[in-house]
């Protein structure tokens, strides 16, 4: 079936200021795309474009998967060819797109951010905890990983969540590093690689990679293989790949992001007790590492008139999305951390 979905992007670039629409035509005409500058009530929401992309698709109710998958190779090529930054705000509606209709199918999404309220954490405790803790800070090492644990907490993507968390405990891999020689192992199987030339299992200092795998076997207390699955979404997502694509279960793709969060946590705990031995201090830690948005989608049938350049006009239909506070008497979730430092 014949699909339009609507989208409202933010944009360094705009159109210039005698073109009023752009039109991208896939060669292999898997898509249309119009793009025009937003109207008033998204210049508030600080948009800058509107964007419909016409595209064929199975079914309306899966068609947002294949409407995003356009929008990304739309909005990667507009900052590719103009070095400017694009992303996507929202969408707003996916219509059926047939000729002839009268009345359409479509379907209207709506949006909101997950935040709850602050709590009220802060009190002389965690001060003290701070004061504590600051001259465990002294190395550049445990300065820059703790710098990519805020960085992580900051972020609104989970991709970048994972990528920051990893990063935290990448920068610490030096401190982590011992002498004694290891072998390189069976990409299959992991074990000892053999030399038939030299009749020896060849040895060298352990690389990074090697280093970061035992800082996180230590604290999981594993074969390896929450390493092993952590290092290849890290791989995908150097490479371009999303952690929608590598991880497609919802399930699994949030506890991954929370335990990376808790490693970096507690390894960044476990670099700090080599500079002045065992830590003691108080917390807050939070219950999910996760970034959520929650949204809803409202499947309606209606008249969708269109305007001169045969693009929907702005629809009247209006869905809002409200939430429950929070119950006032969910405490947090604190902690006493203590931490030795590794045997010599």
């Amino acid at each position: 079936m014949r699909c339009l979905a609507e989208y409202d992007l933010t944009s360094e670039v705009g159109l210039m200021k005698d073109i009023t629409l752009l039109k991208i035509q896939h060669p292999d005409n898997l898509f249309t795309a119009s793009i025009r500058r937003s109207d008033a009530r998204c210049q508030e929401e600080r948009c800058a474009l509107r964007i419909w992309i016409e595209f064929d698709s199975n079914d309306l109710q899966e068609s947002k998967d294949d409407a995003d998958n356009h929008l990304s190779n739309i909005m990667n090529l507009l900052s590719f060819t103009t070095s400017g930054s694009v992303g996507m705000i929202k969408i707003n509606r996916i219509i059926d797109w047939a000729p002839n209709l009268v009345e359409r199918d479509a379907l209207f999404f709506v949006h909101s951010k997950a935040t709850d309220a602050p709590f009220d954490l802060l009190n002389q405790t965690i001060a003290d905890s701070i004061g504590s803790l600051l001259p465990r800070c002294g190395d550049a090492r445990v300065r820059r990983a703790i710098r990519w644990f805020r960085s992580a907490l900051d972020q609104e993507i989970n991709d970048d969540v994972f990528h920051c968390f990893w990063r935290a405990v990448e920068v610490l891999a030096s401190l982590f590093r011992e002498n004694e020689p290891v072998s390189d192992q069976c990409a299959k199987c992991h074990s000892p690689l053999y030399c038939e030339q030299c009749k020896t299992y060849p040895t060298h200092k352990p690389y990074p990679k090697q280093v970061i795998k035992e800082m996180i076997t230590h604290e999981t207390n594993d074969d390896g293989a929450t390493f092993e699955k952590l290092n290849e979404v890290r791989n995908g997502l150097a490479h371009g790949d999303s952690l929608h694509t590598l991880v497609p279960d919802d399930e699994e793709r949030m506890q991954l992001v929370d335990t990376a969060g808790r490693l970096a946590l507690f390894i960044i705990c476990r670099a700090m007790t080599k500079f002045g031995g065992d830590i003691g201090f108080h917390g807050n830690i939070a219950s999910t590492y996760v970034k959520r948005a929650m949204g809803v989608h409202v499947h309606i049938r209606s008249v969708f008139p269109v305007d001169g350049d045969g693009l929907p006009v702005p629809s009247g239909v209006q869905i809002s999305l409200t939430r429950s506070p929070p119950p006032e008497d969910e405490p947090p979730l604190q902690f006493q951390l203590r931490r030795r430092p590794d045997p010599e």
